[in-house]
């Protein structure tokens, strides 16, 4: 079998042809923006060897302004940071929503850290802001009675980590009449 040659110019050639030649795909009046907060992460001491950081649970608010065309109505919202998702049917006439998502540990990669929150280290004393480690998604559905346009909108995810050491948590304290223990 004879492969053929790609040519790249032929490929860029399409990419700027090919919305000329396609349907509208924002109408006039669509509109999607997504603000994030940042989100501290509690950090336990790691051992010395340890440098594979699995972030806790996260809890993040996306704030989504959002509009369809006069001639369309907002059908529905969908807002998703890694595998976790939620739907959203707006109101007629509501504009904005603030989705909370509540990311579980272990749906965010893995981060690798050097010396951070290690016992001794001299860096684990400031937060470490880690801007991008993940994303947020949002589409915004718009329907007519006979067409449906879909808008996309992405927003990288600023998670701070905070070294919370052995010090700063308090044990409870032993009971003065619980016997002792043998």
């Amino acid at each position: 079998m004879k492969r053929l040659p790609v040519r790249p110019y032929l490929v860029y050639l399409f990419l700027l042809a090919w919305p000329a030649t396609s349907p509208q795909l924002l109408a006039d009046g669509d509109e999607l923006t997504v603000h994030a907060n940042e989100v501290d992460a509690q950090i336990e001491a790691m051992g010395p060897d340890q440098r594979r950081l699995y972030l806790p649970l996260l809890t993040f608010s996306l704030v989504t302004r959002f509009a369809c065309a006069d001639d369309t109505a907002t059908a529905t919202i969908t807002a998703s940071i890694a595998d976790t998702h939620e739907h959203y049917d707006p109101e007629p006439g509501e504009r904005s929503l603030t989705a909370t998502l509540q990311v579980p540990r272990r749906q965010i990669a893995p981060i690798t850290m050097g010396e951070f929150c290690v016992p001794g280290s001299a860096n684990s004393d400031q937060p470490v802001p880690l801007p991008g480690v993940t994303t947020a998604q949002v589409s915004l559905r718009c329907q007519t009675d006979t067409d449906t346009t879909v808008l996309y909108a992405s927003v990288p995810l600023t998670v701070r980590l905070v070294c919370v050491n052995g010090e700063d948590t308090q044990e409870p304290a032993p009971l003065a009449d619980a016997p002792a223990a043998r």
